[in-house]
């Protein structure tokens, strides 16, 4: 190596001699003899300071690294400094870490303050925020918000990793219809807004993956849809609580979806646990024959419409977390009545739906409520009254959609009071209910307002109306002119 370098100083200086005039070569002479060495001594004295100055400032560099460890990050989409400091993700201004940075430069160095600050961000840079080792705490705060979601803490991890292949911009590798995805829920489209909106402000992605989502069944194979369903919640607090984590939330998407890339054997549990709801049926009457043996008894005194049995079904549906609209009116009208052997448009008899057995359930309330007592009436209407009253106080069922209507009322009066003495109108004679003690109710208030003169029978309609002017109607049913005319001739 020594001897190619000096070979090739002397192919240099033998060029120049050659080139040289007399004069030259004499000025030559004299700058070997008395410059050159002192320039190279010279250099190497600036290379040694060189070196010092370097080895100084990556001094500084490493020291501000060790003193404010995992504290600052960059996010390289919307050119941000973070500042993440006891559980606390926020956007700084470089002006903190100048002024951090400023603090740990010796006076001697401080001529190559700028050239130092600028080495401490571009290290700052290297830090990639979506690698900010969040705390536990602060996983169980994220999680949590998306637990109020949905139905198992599992199907968070399998949301939170989809959310994190949009941010490694692998949109398609869940959403690519197929499979096809149906996120589906009373305010699903105001969560996947403020999805979209939290991962812009951080990533200024759009993600494609979410224009895929569909949010209600639309005769896709079951084989090939995923289903999550949302729980309904308080949508503005849940609004808060995306623009106080977002970057939390995106930080921890980005983790799950890496854990997933290294083993996905949870992933895949979780969603055939969890989302593949649909695999476990090859048709939607397969469902319904299913929710029909668990829920559809034969009963000579029963009977349902469609409404309720809508209404039920939908219940049914969703205990599996199954889409409310997976099957059609007109085709639940042609399962119920292959089921019951029916041809009916409208009302299913000599069967009941267990969770509203309507017969077993008036039959409960007349034991409770209604006794024979001499001199009392009561009136179709009347027993209709109090008892959806006591219905809504007995049944988390109470629905006016899903309650017994005054028809049935008579035909179950009918069948347990067939030997019971009924007027001309269809009241029941001698039959009293409970906490409506009608006599003593009707004398207080003609009593009180001074009406016993008004009571005759040209006008008994006038009469009636006022009493049921004067009575109070949030806690007693209305009277009828067969009530004055019974407790008043």
């Amino acid at each position: 190596m020594d001897y190619q370098v000096k070979e090739e100083i002397r192919e240099v200086l033998e060029e120049l001699m050659e080139s040289y005039s007399v004069d030259r070569l004499q000025r030559l002479k004299t700058i070997l003899i008395y410059q050159v060495d002192s320039i190279i001594k010279k250099d190497e004295l600036n290379d040694q300071k060189r070196k010092i100055t370097i080895e100084e400032i990556n001094s500084i560099v490493n020291t501000f690294s060790t003193k404010y460890a995992n504290q600052f990050w960059y996010n390289k989409y919307i050119n941000a400094f973070y500042h993440y400091y006891q559980g606390n993700i926020n956007i700084v201004n470089s002006d903190l870490i100048t002024v951090k940075s400023t603090d740990l430069i010796p006076d001697k160095l401080m001529k190559h303050k700028t050239t130092i600050q600028k080495s401490i961000r571009d290290t700052i840079k290297s830090n990639n925020f979506e690698n900010i080792p969040l705390t536990t705490h602060q996983v169980k705060i994220v999680k949590s918000i998306f637990n109020s979601l949905f139905f198992s803490p599992n199907v968070t991890d399998y949301f939170l990793t989809i959310i994190g292949s949009f941010l490694n911009k692998n949109d398609n590798e869940f959403i690519s219809n197929p499979p096809t995805h149906i996120w589906y829920g009373d305010q699903i489209e105001y969560i996947i807004e403020y999805l979209k909106q939290i991962i812009y402000d951080i990533t200024k992605i759009y993600p494609k993956g979410l224009l895929n989502i569909k949010n209600k069944y639309n005769n896709y194979p079951f084989n090939e849809t995923r289903l999550i369903y949302f729980k309904k919640i308080d949508i503005k607090k849940l609004y808060e609580k995306f623009k106080k984590y977002k970057e939390h939330i995106i930080i921890l998407s980005s983790k799950m979806y890496t854990e997933y890339q290294n083993n996905n054997s949870y992933f895949n549990e979780i969603e055939e646990k969890y989302i593949c709801n649909l695999n476990k049926f090859s048709d939607k009457e397969e469902i319904f024959i299913e929710y029909a043996n668990k829920n559809i008894n034969e009963d000579p005194m029963g009977n349902f419409n469609m409404k309720e049995l809508l209404f039920d079904y939908t219940k049914y549906l969703k205990s599996l977390n199954l889409p409310n609209g997976l099957i059609t009116k007109s085709e639940i009208k042609k399962y119920i009545n292959n089921y019951c052997k029916s041809n009916s448009s409208s009302t299913i008899h000599n069967f009941c739906i267990k969770n509203l057995n309507k017969f077993a359930l008036f039959k409960v309330f007349t034991e409770k409520n209604l006794s024979q007592e001499k001199g009392n009436i009561i009136s179709l209407q009347q027993i209709n009254y109090y008892f959806k009253k006591w219905y809504k106080a007995n049944t988390s069922l109470y629905n006016d959609k899903y309650i017994s209507k005054k028809e049935d009322i008579k035909f179950f009066m009918d069948y347990l009071y067939k030997d019971h003495e009924k007027n001309s109108s269809g009241d029941y004679i001698d039959i009293i209910i409970s906490h409506f003690p009608k006599k003593k109710i009707l004398y207080d208030l003609v009593n009180k307002n001074s009406l016993e003169n008004d009571i005759i029978e040209d006008k008994l309609s006038e009469i009636t109306a006022k009493i049921n002017s004067l009575s109070n109607k949030s806690e007693y049913p209305l009277f009828n002119e067969n009530d004055i005319r019974f407790h008043f001739f």
